[in-house]
């Protein structure tokens, strides 16, 4: 009897133990805004919202008290769980990043499609259309190769597409959304660009201002440039 007791108290272990450790791939803690972080769809939560509401079916065997309990509760004061000092906007880098002098979570979720070999012909027809053979459609597929190959980069200047309605303005921006992924991209105006509250225009590889008056000069210049 005691070996099965043995046996069985070791089953139940290992059991609570590949749940913390499948519970700690889907979420990290983010300790400069004290927030539980669900890695796959950047959602952040309290501890009570993680463990009473998102998470509260997730239940494991407690070998001691001999009964189930939530596993995110478990989680919370588990020695195991992945805890990072901030979050940061990486576009091209690892979800999470352990340096020596600090560790952080990545916003950025990935692109959006996966790179494949093909024809892209289609897509250069378009722009031989739009902006023809000169230095303009050079200038435009460096610009686009550019972001491609170094999403992390900043780049000083911005595409302005001008024209009248039903030119393609808008697809293009509906390609950049394809391939940058919707997470990535963020359609706005300049209103909100200069507001107050446009934290979240940081976490994008690509803004995408709609119908911009462009003729407040400097002013627009220094908005679309920070």
């Amino acid at each position: 009897l005691r070996e099965v007791a043995d046996s069985t108290f070791k089953w139940i272990e290992a059991e609570l133990e590949a749940s913390l450790a499948q519970l700690n791939s889907e979420v990290v803690v983010v300790r400069d805004v004290g927030k539980i972080v669900d890695v796959s769809r950047n959602i952040f939560m309290g501890r009570s919202q993680f463990e009473d509401i998102n998470y509260a079916d997730r239940l494991a065997k407690d070998e001691v008290d001999d009964k189930w309990v939530p596993i995110a509760k478990r989680w919370t004061k588990w020695s195991g769980r992945t805890i990072v000092d901030t979050m940061k906007y990486k576009p091209g880098e690892e979800r999470l990043c352990f340096a020596e002098s600090s560790s952080y979570f990545n916003l950025w979720r990935g692109w959006g499609v996966e790179s494949e070999e093909g024809s892209v012909e289609f897509f250069t027809d378009w722009v031989e259309d739009s902006f023809g053979e000169g230095k303009e459609r050079a200038f435009f597929l460096d610009w686009w190769s550019y972001h491609l190959q170094y999403p992390g980069s900043k780049l000083n200047t911005a595409l302005m597409l001008v024209g009248p309605s039903g030119v393609g303005k808008g697809w293009m921006a509906a390609i950049a959304e394809r391939v940058f992924g919707s997470d990535n991209t963020w359609k706005c105006n300049l209103s909100d660009l200069e507001s107050k509250f446009n934290s979240g225009l940081g976490a994008a590889q690509i803004l995408v201002v709609e119908e911009a008056d462009v003729t407040g000069g400097v002013k627009v210049y220094n908005t679309l440039k920070d």
